[in-house]
C-alpha cells in the first residue's frame, strides 16, 4: 500500500503474521526459522496457537500502530483474559468462558482506538508484533533448555517496548490448569 506524500512516496510495510509450533520443543528455533522467511523491512506478528482475535477488524489496529508506532517501538505486546503476567491482563475476564463475553470486551477496547503505552514490563510472547530488523538484531534463543523462557529471553533484549492497549485477544493459556501461572509441563 503506498501513501502519496508532499516529499515522497511512502511504502507501508507488510506484516507477516506467523503462529511456529516445534515439534521438537525448541520454540526459539521454530521461531527464528518462521521470522527468517518474513520479507525485509516487514512486520512479524508473532501469536500463539491458543490466542486468537476477538473482534473482525483486529488488523486495522495493527497497520495503524505499524505506521503510526513503528519507528517509536521496536515490541509491542496486547492485552488478554488468561495470563501469568498482570501488565497484560484485563481485570475479570480471566475465568470467563463465555466467547460472547470476551467478543464485547475485545469490542469495547479496540473502540476507544490502539492506547499504545510506553512500557519497562516485559511482553509476553502470546501476541508479540516486530520489525523483521528488530528480530535479525535479536533472534530467539534456541536452547531446548530454556524454551519455556522464550519470550522473556526475547524482550529482555529489546528496550523500547509498548503494550497495545487498544488490541485484545483471547488466550486460552492452561485453561484446563487450577494453576495456570505455575502450569508448564506442556512446554518442558
Amino acid at each position: 500500500m503506498a501513501i502519496m506524500t508532499t516529499k515522497a512516496l511512502y511504502v507501508m510495510p507488510e506484516v507477516f503474521y506467523i503462529s511456529p509450533y516445534a515439534i521438537d520443543g525448541n520454540i526459539g528455533k521454530a521461531y527464528n526459522e518462521a521470522c527468517e522467511r518474513a520479507p525485509n523491512n516487514s512486520f512479524i506478528c508473532l501469536r500463539d496457537g491458543d490466542a486468537m482475535f476477538t473482534t473482525p477488524d483486529w488488523g486495522r489496529t495493527i497497520d495503524y500502530v505499524v505506521r503510526e508506532y513503528g519507528g517509536q517501538y521496536d515490541l509491542f505486546g496486547a492485552v488478554t483474559n488468561r495470563i501469568g503476567w498482570k501488565h497484560h491482563q484485563v481485570p475479570g475476564m480471566m475465568d470467563v468462558m463465555d466467547l460472547r463475553r470476551h467478543w464485547e470486551v475485545g469490542a469495547m477496547i479496540q473502540a476507544n482506538g490502539p492506547q499504545v503505552e510506553p512500557t519497562n514490563e516485559l511482553i509476553a510472547g502470546f501476541f508479540m508484533l516486530f520489525s523483521k530488523e528488530t528480530w535479525k538484531n535479536n533472534p530467539f534463543p534456541e536452547d531446548r533448555r530454556r524454551a519455556r523462557l522464550f519470550d522473556m529471553d526475547f524482550s529482555m533484549k529489546i528496550k523500547r517496548r509498548a503494550i497495545i492497549r487498544g488490541l485484545y485477544l483471547l488466550h486460552l493459556y492452561r485453561i484446563w490448569a487450577d494453576n495456570p501461572r505455575r502450569d508448564v509441563k506442556h512446554l518442558i
